[in-house]
């Protein structure tokens, strides 16, 4: 019986880990797309990312990363944990909320790496050739992906990234870089960018993505540590 709990609790931390990661990625395409239509309406800049490179972060990049969840294995606090309600959903006002924000930080630095492209190019979005568009195209689709990706795998424990239990799945890393072989070709193979209207980006703007990747991870991390100083704090007064 005991084990039959165990496995029931890990198999529903798993869904939840996968069925948060995913909407999260969909609340940042639906602030890319908002964002990409204002500014377009208000200042004639061209969209920020196009459908297929929406298409490839939902059916290549981020799918075998959030599908290897389900390898994951039992975390030490799985049994301590309280009994679930079984009326609780998945999807209730703390954890969209919480993709809410996520999926806003991630757009919002997506957006800007979009924008800062065209800066660092001292280029006017207006009047961008197309070639420099699909490479500034390709900066939000990569930020987005890179982004995701950091999503997916803090969320996979409950003390974060930096933990021994990132370790416990070689199935998700073996994932992790076959969808970053997939964001490779789509920004670099010339008859896979050709398909997907994407370009080639360089070092800098390797940089710049590197550096979203690093903010949204610390603003994750702080958002969890401060979680876990309010459940503390709460526990001590009762």
């Amino acid at each position: 019986l005991v084990r039959a709990i165990r496995q029931g609790r890990t198999i529903f931390a798993n869904i939840k880990k996968g069925v948060l990661s995913c909407f999260t990625s969909n609340a940042a395409e639906l602030v890319v797309n908002i964002g990409s239509l204002v500014l377009l309406s208000v200042a004639g800049i061209p969209l920020s990312i196009n459908v297929l490179q929406l298409l490839a972060i939902d059916l290549l990049a981020e799918l075998f990363p959030i599908a290897a969840l389900g390898w994951d294995k039992e975390e030490g606090e799985t049994m301590k944990q309280k009994p679930r309600d079984p009326k609780a959903h998945i999807l209730n006002r703390r954890s969209i909320l919480d993709i809410l924000w996520c999926g806003l930080v991630i757009g919002g630095l997506a957006l800007l790496n979009y924008l800062w492209f065209f800066d660092r190019h001292g280029v006017n979005p207006q009047d961008a050739a197309t070639d420099l568009l699909y490479s500034a195209t390709t900066m939000t689709y990569v930020t987005i992906v890179f982004c995701q990706l950091v999503n997916i795998a803090q969320r996979r424990s409950v003390h974060g990234l930096f933990t021994k239990y990132q370790l416990s799945n070689r199935y998700f890393w073996i994932a992790v870089l076959f969808s970053i072989g997939v964001v490779l070709a789509i920004t670099y193979v010339p008859f896979v960018s050709q398909f997907f209207k994407s370009g080639p980006i360089g070092l800098i703007d390797w940089a710049f993505i590197g550096a979203a990747m690093l903010i949204f991870l610390g603003v994750r991390e702080v958002q969890r540590l401060w979680g876990e100083f309010r459940r503390k704090d709460v526990v001590e007064a009762v």
